[in-house]
């Protein structure tokens, strides 16, 4: 297991995007404290802002104290296990294709942004791009899973392919913006326009939002006992909310670029 204890808080962000389980698995203790990364514009190293104790040949890495400046922990990461003690910055997990990382406050903007596998969970709240595509990017989140305990905020899934993101608060606008394919589960409900531009996968939301009523058809109320699996699988991954329903008010959309997508509300 190798720790790392941020020593002071930058006065701006603090890139470490290089640093994963993998990349470091074979350095020695003086190879890693001089690992490169960013404050700012500036080349550092990661030895200049935290302490590093253990040994990283279990693929287990701790980071603890206050992180929310600090982006891209687990960035395009493919195995091991991540443990953040404390709120940490943008790009959590991004691009990650295996593996699992637990954040233990809130995570900042594209957490899980284009990631292809593993699991992430946030027992915090999340900032916007939760499991979608960059800016300019066409495909989101096309596996893996994404699971928040708290809220999230705009543009959850968007473009997401495959997958699950599950979120236990509520999000904000634009939840499952062109999705075209997997699952997300947003407890609290959403704000406004959930599933615009939609062609497929499956929305569930909690309490009944109107949907976009000229994009949206209503199907009226079926049961889906498929729900209950995945709602259940999600519990297993370590998400603590789970609807015991089978019963959804189903809408088709979004018709208006020919989608046939799922939003589910429950009844």
């Amino acid at each position: 297991m190798l720790e790392f204890e941020l020593k002071q808080n930058p006065e701006t962000i603090l890139e470490v995007f290089s640093i994963t389980p993998e990349s470091i698995q074979n350095a020695k203790p003086e190879d890693i404290l001089r690992q490169p990364i960013r404050l700012g514009n500036t080349a550092t190293e990661i030895g200049e802002w935290f302490s590093v104790s253990g040994d990283g040949s279990d693929l287990h890495h701790i980071w603890n104290g206050d992180l929310s400046r600090v982006h891209g922990i687990g960035y395009q990461m493919s195995g091991g296990r991540i443990q953040v003690n404390g709120d940490v910055g943008n790009h959590l997990g991004s691009r990650m294709t295996g593996g699992t990382i637990h954040t233990r406050g809130t995570a900042g903007h594209y957490t899980g942004a284009e990631m292809r596998g593993g699991l992430i969970q946030i027992q915090g709240n999340v900032g916007h791009g939760t499991g979608s595509a960059y800016d300019g990017g066409r495909l989101g989140q096309n596996g893996g899973a994404i699971l928040v305990q708290g809220s999230a905020g705009q543009d959850v899934g968007r473009a997401m392919r495959r997958g699950l993101i599950g979120i236990g608060g509520k999000a904000q606008q634009r939840c499952g913006f062109t999705m075209r394919a997997g699952t997300i589960m947003v407890c609290g409900g959403v704000t406004e326009q959930a599933g615009l531009e939609m062609v497929r996968g499956t929305i569930m939301l909690g309490g009944t939002p109107p949907p976009l009523a000229t994009r949206f058809i209503d199907a009226g109320q079926h049961k889906f006992p498929v729900t209950n699996l995945i709602t259940r699988y999600a519990n297993q991954l370590g998400f603590s909310h789970i609807w015991d329903t089978e019963e959804w008010h189903l809408y088709h959309g979004d018709s208006l670029c020919g989608g046939r997508g799922e939003l589910l509300t429950t009844c």
